[in-house]
């Protein structure tokens, strides 16, 4: 029997195929939508040797079109029409396809689903096409570190082992030769490895699970199998003489990293009791008497993390990974003594059993009292799952911990040895010379030298000072409370309990879930955080400073389920607080009091300050569309800037400055909170003290700040060029409503909902314009906003800007071709995702505060929204189409990046003056007066 969660009221049911293909079907009644996944035991390891990429092509390619549909667009348009999603992945050993859909429709759903894995086209038609999907695929991640340090990884380990294979294909690779066609690799590819015995199917609908066995026994019973076993990886992932080594990578971020890499067999196969987790917690541990500890109070480092690292079905890599600080770039070898003088600490001390059983604990709480996710999450989840838990397990594989496997850690220990490791470094410092190599693909130049065996020699007798490090001690925090508290007051949206002196608080205990969990937002105005990018450059650095002097302090807090985050704002900061409720009221009084009461010294400045203006930088060498969103935030809103341009303003921040920033930074201060979940009057009233007693008092209260939102013009279209540092060009297109309203928020949505699978199918599949293009329906502080974007690797702006107009210029005739039966979908589908219930306590705290923060005090927007798009018809969609997509002289701001200011006379745009200037002299929409 599948053990569950006592708060699942879900029911599963697990079959089997006669064609072999295992199923697990989830009867949900409580839900408004279906979903499905089918997770093949098949990637890129699969891939022929001389055609590397035709896993991921074979994903691509099944999405274009079968012998029953042989449309290409025929099973998104479907899913789009009843409100749902779809997607793929390609992974090294496993290929996951998923979608969701309202439920009424699941059948048509899975009869177009299933057709992938019986009869696929593999069309001429869209193979060439496909490709140029793939390149630019590709592309896109040619300037990403981690993708370079990837390909690193696979070329220097065993070349015999599937690792090493190119996983994602380009161009190069995925050909016809004058033995075999692209298109007879693709069937050949098929045949052999999308067997029905290789298949896992999840389905969750809110239809009796006999009925859901019916239906997945009509659509899936054709696919064919061969009924034998996966074959297993034989060769190791590392052979002797590629361990004991050095790899240094230059980064075109500005990175400084250290990986210590350690070989060990996989861990599928111990996830009952995951006993490794017990040295990724002493080796992770953030607290006192850590060695992240240890290397922070020496300079050494920043940031460190452990137990990640690839793994597959015979392999896993033990990673414990550090950032650097400056200091301990020039400290390598140090670094690498202390960290082996830990590893012997550890080694030489008696096992703490305690630690495994917090964990498990924390474990069987998470389990217990896990939160629901989105179906089409759930079943592509646990589609994977069946190819790693034995079928009981499928629901508790991942929480599951049945006692420490000591025997399993002594062979694991010595495994931890400089024999077996693979130190890696990734510095973005160097010339040429220093790198003789250059990966194949992504052009990434490292080195590579085995460690001298005195190196070597001297980390195996490396022991660590008395007093250098300690081990954990019990954690505090791990709840007592283990139920939720009786329920006081029936509300069924938050409260507004105080509302004077610069506080404003929202209430409201929840059993919805019946889960012992809380959530507390606090949002900071902060007057001093204003006025200058320089004044909001330092509140984020001071953000950064306040979240780096705490993790030693809260880490066990953090370990015990209780997790917190500080975050800018428009205005200030935020403070979110969520997890196990029991020790909550604690905690955010030692948080409040830290917030209250932090003290700074002048090397931990310099330290953070060098770390954010980095991080900063590193923005400008992310990708283009990304940079171009972020730039459009800064336009319209207030207090908003590039991290490029405050980094430049926090270079010539000097210590002094800083401190009579920081210490003054709070003496004005508007909050505004909201207490969620599994809390009682007393702790409300409890809370609020702490608040008030360290942060109000004899502090100056403020109003709120403004949010505003700057108007484009409504006669003109405005363009800017953006240089970036990437070789993809890339064009944002923005359309901004005159007024903010819920009507126009309907309008938009529907007109996204209509427009987005269109436009994906026709600039994408059709004339593969680029990998990363859509549109999407964005706000900007509530004001309505619809937006086309493109990132792409073979056309400049203007011709993508072209591109766009043109398409845009086709959609009154679908529009109106649209059958009324069709239409009346796509607005009840969009209505159904308006008013889909909140599936967890995490969605309904974010659904809260996010009305808070937007004065909908009601927390009716959504309703209302929803009966809004009840009054919309095809003639408004179109209106909208001709008025602002269509019409050039509407109000529209077009960004796009160029490596050379181009024409602009080939555009009919006005060039847009410097931010600043365009502020000054733009009409202002505030969010408060809505």
């Amino acid at each position: 029997m599948i053990k569950k969660s006592l708060n699942d009221k879900k029911n599963y049911q697990y079959h089997e195929l006669d064609n072999g293909i295992r199923v697990l079907l989830i009867e949900d009644p409580h839900a408004r939508k279906a979903a499905a996944s089918v997770a093949v035991n098949a990637g890129h390891f699969d891939d022929p040797d001389d055609c590397p990429g035709l896993a991921h092509f074979t994903e691509h390619m099944l999405f274009l079109g079968t012998e029953k549909y042989p449309d290409a667009n025929d099973f998104p348009q479907f899913i789009n029409q009843h409100g749902g999603h779809h997607n793929a992945w390609t992974a090294s050993e496993h290929t996951n396809y998923f979608f969701d859909i309202r439920a009424s429709h699941l059948a048509g759903a899975l009869d177009r689903f299933s057709q992938f894995f019986i009869a696929p086209l593999f069309n001429p038609k869209f193979i060439d096409k496909e490709r140029q999907a793939i390149e630019s695929e590709f592309q896109l991640k040619v300037r990403d570190d981690l993708r370079r340090l990837y390909q690193v990884h696979k070329e220097t380990a065993n070349p015999a082992h599937p690792f090493s294979r190119f996983s994602v294909g380009n161009l190069a690779t995925l050909v016809d030769t004058d033995e075999i066609s692209l298109k007879q690799r693709l069937h050949q590819f098929y045949q052999q490895n999308y067997q029905a015995n290789w298949m896992t199917l999840v389905v969750s609908a809110p239809l009796p699970a006999d009925e859901q066995y019916q239906l997945v026994k009509e659509y899936f019973s054709a696919v064919t199998g061969n009924n034998t076993p996966k074959p297993k990886i034989a060769e190791p992932l590392y052979l002797p003489e590629h361990k004991s080594q050095l790899i240094t990578m230059q980064t075109l971020k500005q990175t400084h990293q250290l990986i210590f890499s350690f070989d060990m067999p996989s861990v599928y196969q111990k996830y009952r009791d995951k006993s490794i987790c017990y040295f990724s917690y002493l080796l992770g541990h953030e607290g006192s008497g850590s060695l992240l500890s240890f290397l922070k109070n020496n300079g050494l480092a920043h940031g460190l993390a452990a137990g990640g690292g690839v793994d597959g079905s015979n392999f896993k890599d033990f990673n414990i990974s550090i950032q650097l600080t400056e200091q301990g770039c020039q400290a390598i070898e140090g670094i690498c003594h202390i960290v082996f003088a830990y590893l012997k600490f550890i080694d030489t001390k008696p096992r703490l059993d305690f630690i495994y059983q917090e964990k498990k604990q924390l474990a069987e709480m998470a389990f217990r009292y896990q939160e629901p996710t989105k179906a089409i999450d759930l079943v592509s989840g646990l589609a994977m799952s069946m190819h790693q838990f034995e079928a009981d397990d499928l629901l508790y594989g991942d929480y599951m911990m049945d006692g420490l496997d000591e025997s399993w850690l002594d062979e694991i220990s010595q495994a931890l040895t400089p024999e077996n490791m693979r130190l890696i470094h990734l510095t973005d410092a160097g010339s040429p010379a220093h790198y003789p190599h250059v990966c194949r693909w992504y052009d990434a130049p490292y080195n590579i030298q085995a460690l001298p065996e005195p190196f070597l020699q001297s980390l195996r007798e490396a022991e660590a000072d008395e007093g250098d490090f300690e081990l954990p001690q019990l954690n505090p925090f791990i709840p007592e409370r283990t139920d939720s508290l009786p329920l006081e007051k029936i509300l069924t949206e938050p409260v507004k309990v105080i509302d004077q002196d610069g506080l404003v608080v929202w209430f409201k205990q929840d059993r919805t879930f019946n889960i012992p969990k809380g959530h507390i937002y606090l949002s900071f105005d902060l007057p001093n955080s204003q006025g200058s990018i320089k004044k909001v450059a330092m509140t984020r650095l001071f953000i950064e400073l306040f979240i780096d002097s705490v993790i030693e302090d809260n880490y066990l807090a953090e370990a015990a389920g209780m997790n917190y985050h500080v975050y800018p704002h428009q205005a200030g900061m935020t403070l979110h607080v969520s997890g196990f409720s029991d020790k909550q009221p604690l905690f955010i009084e030692s948080l409040i009091k830290q917030i209250a009461n932090c003290h700074f010294e002048p090397e931990h400045f310099e330290t953070i300050k060098q770390r954010v203006f980095q991080s900063w930088k590193n923005t400008n060498k992310g990708k283009p569309v990304s940079k171009l969103f972020s730039l459009l935030g800064c336009i319209l809103q207030n207090n908003q800037f590039q991290n490029n341009d405050m980094a430049d303003l926090l270079a010539t921040v000097t210590w002094h400055e800083f401190v009579e920033f920081y210490l003054s930074l709070f003496d004005k201060v508007h909050i505004e909170a909201l207490i969620y979940g599994d809390n009682q009057q007393a702790q409300l009233d409890t809370i609020c003290n702490h608040i008030k007693k360290h942060l109000l008092n004899h502090k100056k209260t403020s109003s709120e700040i403004e949010r505003l939102v700057y108007q484009l013009p409504q006669d003109q279209s405005l363009y800017l060029p953006v240089k970036t540092d990437h070789q993809d060009q890339c064009v944002i297109i923005y359309y901004q409503a005159p007024e903010i309203s819920e009507y126009n928020t309907a309008l938009y949505t529907l007109l996204n909902q209509i427009v987005s699978p269109i436009f994906f199918h026709t600039l994408r599949t059709e004339k593969q314009l680029g990998y990363m293009l859509g549109t999407g329906y964005m706000p900007i502080n509530q004001c309505p906003g619809f937006i086309a974007y493109i990132q792409s690797n073979k056309a400049g702006v203007n011709q993508l800007t072209a591109e766009i107009d043109k398409f845009f210029s086709t959609l009154p005739e679908h529009i109106a071709s649209i059958p009324e039966d069709e239409w009346e979908n796509l607005k009840s589908g969009l209505s159904h995702q308006l008013l889909e219930k909140d599936t967890s306590m995490r969605i309904k705290a974010q659904r809260f505060w996010m009305a808070i923060g937007l004065k909908d005090e009601t927390f009716k927007r959504r309703e209302r929204i929803a009966m809004e798009l009840t009054h919309i018809d095809k003639q408004s969609v179109l209106d909208l189409i001709n008025q602002k997509l269509n019409n050039v002289e509407a109000g529209r701001l077009v960004i796009g990046s160029e490596t050379e200011l181009h024409n602009l006379t080939d555009f009919n745009y006005s060039l847009m003056p410097d931010i600043e200037m365009f502020q000054k002299q733009a009409s202002k929409l505030n969010l408060f007066d809505h």
